[in-house]
């Protein structure tokens, strides 16, 4: 399968051919078919598009940029400048409408396949290979799930095939203009995500070092021809935002924030949930790690752009501090960079897979286009087609690049698509090999090892992709996008229903209605949704949490057990609840007081009442930690000291950690005189909580007597 030599102006032949056009349109028929069925599966099932976190942000930023009179001139962007401007523009002609941006993407997702399509056959000059390439694009799941999200990497794919196809063009006919293009829709997708310079900087040098992929006019001619085309449309922003603003105003702010998440001391290789960080969306990430940043230099002054810089040197600074953890974390990067799981910073892969048959019956996912992207692009080197290796290989090598400065994500990954697409033209050639009883070896290797890289196992990465997270999170923006009323809760419900049948009982699912419960209980002093909400505490404190750390991880039960709380503790606070003398037991039986009720009884000497409280709670909340504890310190109060003893050590053991229960057990321990047991529970409860006074109170008497002759 070896290309004809090229000629240059033979980019007018790119449609010579009836066969050939009618490749074209297969390509561009199946995947804008497949797009439209996905687009209108999330329509029916989601009531609308997927808007939680970034794609929330993009919606409301775009908001504000049609609205009469609004101005954001000089204002630092946190994250990804353009797409904003392109979803606003959609906005415009046809009205603020979420799906009218999906349906544009899913026809620029097609016409991105037919430019890959291209930009094969003007490389290669076959028909077959080309065809194959536009067709593993237009069925590749990956794409078609990013262009049914309000997302930039849907249109940063887009932008890069065109991009691609434009310096095809100018590879064969050695033309400057071609070269020009290619770097302005480069340019382009850099304004929708900065990374995307990465590659403008790969495919200069591609330019410059790789005489046999250039033709015709000088490579660094051309290598100049696509920078100063890509800084087209992103200088001149960069001016005027800087100019307005009275200081340098970069594209976006949140480099340094991502390369710290990717490379601090407790990063796994994939995003990094900061534990100073309160809300998951672009304004709480930017205003969190802003706030933590003034807080850790002590410079109140700091702003977006400079706690930036002062995050990048935080991570360079654990960098130094452990050099070899971080070299394995790169390590582990590399070998997650392959994984089969799209590795989900706003929206998951697999939950989508709940709602649309066209991803869930797609065959073709990341892991197998891995593997025939692999193979074919081998084929095609080794069968002598290699023109387009080298741009497939910055393409791909963008992605690779970002990932490990940054951390694995699917959206930082979803370029690779595109290369791994290109790779599949050579499937022809192995094809052609094995019909003639040839065994290729070199192929057949990158099959076997791609195959391998997509299947390593890796538990924290199958835990963040589970859907459970965005069965939440997306019930909560149907609440708040349809008004929060009525219909709108109904909705929500359904929705957690409908994961509840498909995933089981799930604490996260949980917690999620809880949390809508709660709103509805106290914005329109619901009984019923009290109720409702008392009755999802209960299963949350009937669940042994330390049981479930494998399936959902520490923090993610910390914050679950934390939410609840704080929730019962707003309700015990509202009207609804404290008007109403049996709703406000409810509560209390849940420990709304922190079971002051049990405290007070036995500082009192009433150890009845507080075992009849303790009782009557540990049925509504049985695996609850300080209730647990606070019940063993009853029983002990009564003289029952080996079941006192056992529910302290459960208690003790409990999640989410409590430093009550620690100080509990370790005040037993002193009263026993086993000062070697009481000092290492009480130094547990200050590790739990460094304030906890009573605990460092007793801690020092515990120390004095173990010292004492």
């Amino acid at each position: 399968m070896r290309s004809t030599p090229h000629q240059p102006g033979a980019s007018s032949a790119l449609l010579a051919t009836r066969p050939w056009v009618v490749g074209l349109l297969l390509v561009f028929a199946v995947g804008f078919g497949l797009r439209a069925l996905h687009v209108a599966a999330l329509a029916d099932g989601l009531s609308g598009p997927i808007l939680v976190q970034d794609s929330r942000f993009y919606h409301e930023r775009a908001l504000q940029l049609i609205a009469p009179g609004e101005t954001r001139a000089g204002e630092v962007e946190f994250t990804h400048v353009g797409y904003p401007y392109f979803v606003a523009a959609i906005y415009r002609l046809a009205g603020p409408r979420p799906v009218a941006v999906l349906w544009v993407q899913a026809l620029l997702g097609s016409l991105a396949a037919v430019c890959l399509a291209l930009a094969v056959r003007v490389t290669l000059s076959r028909d077959g290979p080309a065809i194959v390439a536009g067709l593993a694009y237009a069925l590749y799941n990956g794409a078609i799930f990013y262009d049914g999200l309000l997302l930039t990497p849907s249109l940063v794919n887009s932008l890069l095939a065109a991009a691609w196809l434009a310096l095809a063009l100018g590879f064969r006919s050695g033309r400057v203009p071609a070269h020009v293009a290619a770097g302005v829709l480069l340019g382009l997708a850099t304004l929708v995500r900065s990374n995307t310079a990465i590659l403008v900087a790969l495919l200069g040098l591609v330019l410059v070092l790789l005489p046999a992929a250039t033709e015709g006019r000088g490579r660094r001619v051309r290598a100049l021809a696509l920078l100063a085309g890509a800084a087209l449309p992103v200088l001149p922003f960069v001016a005027l935002s800087s100019v307005e603003a009275g200081r340098f105003v970069p594209l976006s702010a949140n480099g340094g924030m991502n390369f710290w998440a990717g490379n601090n001391r407790d990063a796994e290789g994939i995003y990094y949930q900061a534990p100073f960080l309160e809300r998951l969306d672009v304004v709480g990430e930017r205003d969190g790690y802003v706030d933590e940043a003034r807080r850790r230099s002590g410079d109140a002054s700091l702003d977006v752009t400079r706690a930036g810089g002062f995050w990048l040197r935080e991570g360079l600074r654990e960098i130094r501090d452990a050099p070899r953890r971080w070299v394995a974390i790169e390590a582990r990067k590399l070998f997650l960079f392959w994984n089969r799981y799209e590795a989900k910073t706003n929206v998951g892969l697999e939950f989508a897979k709940h709602v649309s048959p066209v991803l869930r019956f797609n065959p073709l996912g990341f892991g197998l286009l891995a593997v025939l992207g692999v193979a074919g692009g081998v084929a095609l080197y080794g069968a002598g087609e290699r023109r387009i290796v080298p741009t497939a290989a910055a393409v791909g090598g963008s992605a690779l690049i970002t990932c490990v400065a940054f951390f694995v994500s699917g959206e930082y990954r979803h370029p690779l698509g595109l290369a791994l697409c290109a790779g599949t033209a050579g499937l022809i050639a192995i094809a052609s090999r094995l019909r003639r009883g040839e065994l290729p070896r070199a192929p057949l290797a990158g099959l076997l090892v791609s195959g391998l890289l997509v299947s390593v196992p890796f538990a924290p990465l199958a835990v963040a992709c589970h859907p459970r997270l965005d069965y939440s999170n997306h019930a909560l923006a149907l609440f708040d996008r349809g008004g929060r009323d009525a219909e709108a809760y109904e909705q929500a419900l359904s929705l957690l229903d409908r994961g509840r049948q498909r995933l089981g009982p799930d604490l996260l699912l949980a917690r999620a209605e809880f949390s809508l419960c709660k709103q509805v209980a106290l914005e329109r002093f619901d009984r019923e949704a009290v109720g409702c909400a008392l009755r999802i505490a209960s299963q949350v404190y009937s669940t042994a949490l330390a049981d479930e750390i494998s399936r959902y991880s520490a923090p993610a039960l910390t914050s679950i057990a934390e939410s609840i709380r704080a929730g019962l503790v707003e309700l015990s606070r509202h009207d609804v609840v404290f008007e109403d003398s049996r709703l406000r037991r409810e509560v209390a039986l849940l420990g709304a007081n922190d079971f002051l009720e049990i405290f007070a009884a036995l500082e009192g000497g009433s150890v009845d009442a507080a075992r009849e409280f303790a009782d009557e709670a540990l049925l509504r909340a049985p695996e609850h930690p300080q209730l647990l504890a606070l019940a063993g310190r009853t029983l002990l109060a009564e003289g029952n000291e080996p079941d006192g003893v056992t529910k302290l050590l459960r208690g003790f053991r409990a999640w989410p950690p409590s430093s009550d229960a620690a100080f509990f057990l370790g005040e037993y321990f002193y009263e026993s005189g086993d000062f070697d047991g009481a000092r290492a529970a009480l130094e547990e409860a200050l590790r739990r909580d460094a304030r906890h006074h009573r605990a460092r109170f007793l801690l020092e008497q515990v120390v004095s007597a173990s010292t004492t002759p």
